[in-house]
């Protein structure tokens, strides 16, 4: 999902921001109940992280956001997350 090298990404750069908008449509997928066929395809630590990283950017603010973290989520679980949903 996100490209390029760690040190660029930071709050602020584009790709930041736009890992924070993939994360919150992930969300998403876990509120509604349309969505429900494929909530279930995400195991119940996928869908606590998901909503915790989503709420630490719409509530707390990037401030308090684990930057390593974050990297690791959308360079490494979140794709993994959305071709398992896409192969639902």
């Amino acid at each position: 999902m996100a490209s390029g090298e760690r040190d660029d990404f930071f709050d602020g750069d584009a790709s930041y921001d736009i890992a924070s908008m993939v994360i919150n449509r992930l969300a998403s997928l876990t509120e509604r109940s349309e969505f429900e066929p494929w909530a279930q395809v995400l195991s119940r630590d996928e869908l606590a992280a998901i909503r915790a990283i989503r709420n630490i950017a719409a509530h707390a603010g990037y401030a308090v956001m684990n930057d390593d973290l974050f990297w690791d989520a959308v360079t490494v679980r979140v794709p993994e997350i959305i071709e398992r949903l896409l192969r639902r």
